[in-house]
Parts: structure tokens; C-alpha cells; sequence
């Protein structure tokens, strides 16, 4: 009997490893076809609350990693929250800011998707509204967002400077260097010749207009866009995205 019993436990235990299998009619490995799982979300954000943001954020995260989305996408300035006025110039938001965003990098080293969060950034003596693209543990680069808003509600430019007017190229930031700039694009390590680059228009609407309506995208340019954007950062299962740029 005892004999039987460590069997039946050993036959057990072997299932229990045994990856599960797909739904029928879906495909094993969801990239099986060079498409992208992309995940948007949408964390509940706490005002001028960088610490409780960012557990949030890192909620999202984990449930992407768990639907083995290749990208996870959070609006701008989810780190701090958008409509905070005059707090977005305070030192201490600031460094309660980058101190999330280091908890946050450090945290996706066991997650599987590339993550794109929102924080206010300082470079001398400017605040950038800035697009945050990580990866496994790595900030792979920094995004400053160039068209401010600055009509009816908005008025971003009180605040911020545009991305296209910064002249690093690199900045340190949450512990790490990271490329710094509008034109940065991100590759697969084990995808040759694939390139991404990133908007902060699709990055992180929670304005999707830029500042002059007659320079908006039309619908076919952010569908492309978005296009390329699933494409560079993960087309097969285990892509490592770095930046190329």
C-alpha cells in the first residue's frame, strides 16, 4: 500500500508540472505568428501618492506578465497622477517619484512584459513629462513628450518643458542610466533588424491630441503606429527588447 501511495503521489506531482494546455482552437504560444499581445491598463491612481501608485501599477503589471502580454501600457504620469497642479514641482513628489519608479524596475526583473509608465522627470533645471520604458529589471530609455497641452483645462507648459528642446542624451535616474530623448528606438536582442519606437500620444493618452489640432494624427497614422509599436517589442515568446539608440 505504501508502495502504491508514493506512486500515485509521484504521478501527481508529475501533472502538476505539466504545462496546461491551450484552449481549443487557440495556439499554444501566443506568438507563434509574429503578433503581439498588448495590454492597456488603467491602475487606480492616488494623487501626489508616488508609493501607493506605484503598487498599483505593479497590479497590472503582474496580471500582463500573467496573460504573457509582450507590452504593458500605463497613461502618463500614472507615478504621480496627471491633475496635480503645482505639486508636480515640488522636490519631495520628485524623489517619492523616482523612488517608485526604482521599486517598479526592480520588481519587473520576473515579469515578463515591457512596461511603460509615466513620471515627471527633472534634467536640470526642466521637468519633462516623461514616457519610462522598462524591461526585466533595465530602464531601456526615457521618452520626454514634446506637444504640451496648453488650452482649456490643460496647461502643461506651466509645468514642463517640451521633450524636443532637451539636449541629454542620457540621464541617471531610479538608480540606473538611461538613453534620454524623443528619438529612441528599441530592438529585440534575439530579433534582428526589428525596431520599435515610441509616442507618448499612444503611449499615454490621457490627452490624445497634441496641443495644435491641425497637427493631430489621423486614425490610420495611430493605428500604424500602435502597428509598429506590437511588432518591434516582442514578436516571439521570449524577445528581450534593449534600447538601439
Amino acid at each position: 500500500m505504501a508502495r502504491k501511495a508514493t506512486t500515485g503521489r509521484a504521478k501527481a506531482a508529475a501533472k502538476a508540472r505539466k504545462p496546461a494546455r491551450a484552449a481549443k482552437g487557440a495556439p499554444a504560444n501566443l506568438y507563434a505568428h509574429g503578433m503581439a499581445r498588448i495590454a492597456i491598463c488603467a491602475p487606480r491612481m492616488t494623487p501626489a501618492d508616488p508609493a501607493r501608485n506605484a503598487e498599483e501599477i505593479l497590479k497590472g503589471a503582474r496580471a500582463a506578465d500573467k496573460a504573457r502580454a509582450a507590452l504593458a501600457l500605463f497613461p502618463e504620469l500614472c507615478v504621480t497622477g496627471y491633475a496635480i497642479d503645482d505639486l508636480l514641482l515640488q522636490d519631495a513628489l520628485l524623489a517619492g517619484a523616482e523612488a517608485a519608479v526604482q521599486k517598479i524596475v526592480a520588481a519587473s526583473a520576473k515579469l515578463f512584459p515591457v512596461l511603460i509608465i509615466g513620471a515627471p522627470l527633472a534634467c536640470g533645471p526642466a521637468l519633462y513629462n516623461t514616457a519610462i520604458v522598462i524591461h526585466r529589471g533595465k530602464i531601456l530609455g526615457l521618452v520626454p513628450k514634446i506637444y504640451l497641452p496648453n488650452y482649456r483645462e490643460f496647461y502643461e507648459k506651466r509645468h514642463f518643458a517640451a521633450g524636443d528642446e532637451a539636449t541629454a542624451k542620457h540621464l541617471a535616474y531610479a538608480g540606473q542610466t538611461a538613453p534620454f530623448g524623443t528619438d529612441l528606438f528599441f530592438g529585440a536582442s534575439d530579433l534582428a533588424g526589428i525596431l520599435a519606437g515610441l509616442s507618448i500620444l499612444l503611449g499615454q493618452a490621457s490627452t490624445v491630441f497634441d496641443a495644435d489640432p491641425n497637427t493631430n494624427p489621423s486614425i490610420s497614422e495611430m493605428i500604424a503606429a500602435i502597428g509598429m509599436l506590437g511588432i518591434g517589442l516582442s514578436a516571439r515568446d521570449h524577445a528581450t527588447p534593449e534600447a538601439a539608440g
